[in-house]
């Protein structure tokens, strides 16, 4: 595979580092021309940053003048979906961390934009990637589990008061912020549930009233499937946890993942599988790069090596419900293609 001319745009997410980090590592992949930091202050706090050091910074139009083969958006969350419109415009494929901002009319645009010019869009759910769930989804689509009729989803970690007070600025909260990501899960093993019901609330710890406590149920025909995301659990990050229940057997992943230094994590428990009739068994999965495979892919699918699983319709459905169950009950008119 030829190498991908990539720009990164954006420090201040918060997988910002890891993703440059992953980009150079996988230097059969990739070709990184630069990064740009169009806000002054966060390109003045990334450049004290070691995974940016020695990397090539660029203005916004720099980077476009290089008509770079794909782009990775690493914008803070609310500059995603307007950042990703510019590069997706001028042709260029995109990568863009989650989740797709708080306006489901500008993402639908994004989308079709990409779409009309035939262009890769990939998003960065890194639980996609996770190999625990990727063997979990297998078994679902197999059918080894039977019908499932509930999947309980725990993302949760310990924020500071700052931290919590920042989630203030989303539409429920934490439920944006990883909330997401379940929202995702969810949708990947059960589809597009009847209905929707948020629940997302503060803790209300050290004076903060955000939403740092967010909880939805999602409705099927077999029963509820249930997200819940909390910033103020203490060793939370360790509870990380997806269960799925079907006809035949069950699935536990506890912790979905632990850090194990720098971008690297494992299962530090092995998945348990119980399969009606069968002795419960212990699946262990060896430690891996969180971003590694995701980058990995994105690449592949910009050479055109294989299509992307996650098309644009997938995209369009998490994000309508991730929005849901953030509480905004009707879509945002935004432009549309």
């Amino acid at each position: 595979m030829q190498r991908i001319r990539v720009v990164q745009i954006g420090t201040a997410h918060d997988h910002a580092g890891d993703t440059m980090e992953t980009l150079r590592a996988l230097d059969d992949c990739y070709d990184v021309l630069g990064i740009c930091e169009p806000d002054g202050e966060a390109r003045r706090v990334a450049e004290r940053r070691s995974s940016f050091a020695g990397m090539p910074w660029l203005d916004l139009d720099e980077a476009l003048r290089l008509s770079p083969d794909a782009v990775v958006i690493e914008t803070e969350e609310k500059r995603l979906v307007e950042t990703a419109q510019i590069f997706a415009e001028a042709g260029v494929p995109v990568h863009m961390d989650k989740p797709g901002g708080e306006d489901y009319g500008a993402f639908e645009h994004l989308v079709n934009t990409l779409k009309a010019k035939n262009l890769p869009f990939h998003m960065g759910y890194m639980y996609r990637y996770n190999k625990a769930v990727q063997y979990c989804r297998d078994l679902v689509q197999n059918g080894a589990l039977g019908e499932i009729f509930s999947v309980e989803a725990h993302m949760s970690c310990w924020h500071n008061a700052k931290k919590r007070a920042w989630l203030s600025q989303f539409p429920g909260g934490m439920m944006f912020f990883l909330g997401c990501h379940l929202i995702d899960l969810v949708y990947m093993l059960c589809g597009m549930p009847k209905a929707v019901h948020p629940f997302n609330a503060s803790t209300h710890l050290d004076g903060v009233d955000s939403q740092d406590y967010a909880l939805a149920l999602l409705e099927y025909e077999r029963g509820y499937s249930f997200v819940r995301a909390c910033a103020a659990e203490v060793e939370g990050f360790s509870r990380r946890q997806l269960v799925v229940l079907g006809s035949r057997g069950t699935v536990v992943i506890e912790p979905l993942e632990e850090r194990t230094g720098g971008a690297n994590f494992g299962q530090l428990a092995p998945t348990r599988v119980s399969i009606q009739g069968e002795k419960t068994r212990s699946v262990a999965f060896a430690e891996f790069g969180r971003y590694m495979d995701m980058m990995r892919d994105f690449a592949e699918i910009v050479a055109g090596e294989h299509e992307n699983p996650y098309d644009y319709a997938y995209e369009l459905a998490v994000q309508k419900l991730i929005l849901q169950a953030c509480g905004i009950k009707e879509e945002t008119p935004g432009k549309r293609a």
